[in-house]
Parts: C-alpha cells; sequence; structure tokens
C-alpha cells in the first residue's frame, strides 16, 4: 500500500515505528481513528496515542492537520 508514500515517510521521520508508519498510511488514505483502530487491531485510544507521537516526532504544531500534512508528502 503506497510503497514510495512510506520510504518518503520513512526517510523524512526515521523515528517513526512500523506501527506508526502504517497508521499514516492507513490516515492519509482517508480513514477514520475508528476505522485504522479496527484494521490495526488496537483501540481507539491506542490510536489516538500513537497519532499524538506521531506529531511530536515530525514537530507538527497544535493547528495543523496530521492528515493533511500526510497527503501532501
Amino acid at each position: 500500500m503506497h510503497p514510495e508514500f512510506r520510504k518518503k515517510l520513512k526517510k523524512k521521520y526515521p523515528a517513526l515505528t512500523n506501527t506508526e508508519l502504517r497508521l499514516c498510511l492507513l490516515l492519509r488514505s482517508g480513514l477514520k481513528s475508528h476505522e485504522a483502530a479496527r484494521i490495526l487491531c488496537i483501540g481507539e485510544r491506542g490510536v489516538e496515542t500513537h497519532r499524538l507521537r506521531i506529531r511530536r516526532k515530525m514537530g507538527l504544531k497544535g493547528k495543523e492537520s496530521l492528515t493533511e500534512v500526510l497527503q501532501k508528502i
């Protein structure tokens, strides 16, 4: 699923874990957090925790949308 996007994302943000990369792919595809949680077999709270960690690792400010940033990569 989007191998070029995954490579670019990993190169730009090497600190992202495999689960965080998978979540980024799902969010970029337009899935909501609860839908991604079902696919990743984790709870919605787990997805929100991963989203927070991804935002920190990417250096996003409070109002920047993670999904919009991912779609621009």
